[in-house]
């Protein structure tokens, strides 16, 4: 191919580890995390933790609960067939 091996591994090491996440469009549904979810969730990550964190940055009120946060769906739309608009990383 004509390229250093270096160029190489280190072109596919950046390849492999980009990660993009998809933006909703403005169309979107909201809702909040069934009971199953929250629950399914708590084996993976420490709850009371993510809620301190989030009230230290003011980003939850103090009495406000993670089961209580309202989420985001994708929606469909003309603009938006599959309820995305682009993705960032």
């Amino acid at each position: 191919m004509g390229v250093e091996p270096f160029l190489l591994s280190s072109t596919l090491n950046l390849v492999l580890a980009q990660r993009l996440i998809r933006r909703l469009c403005e169309e979107k549904e909201k809702y909040k995390l069934k009971e199953t979810e929250l629950n399914n969730l708590s084996k993976y990550c420490d709850f009371k933790k993510i809620e301190e964190v989030l009230r230290n940055e003011k980003i939850l009120k103090e009495k406000q609960a993670l089961k209580n946060i309202e989420f985001y769906r994708p929606k469909s739309s003309k603009e938006c067939p599959e309820g995305y608009r682009e993705r960032i990383g």
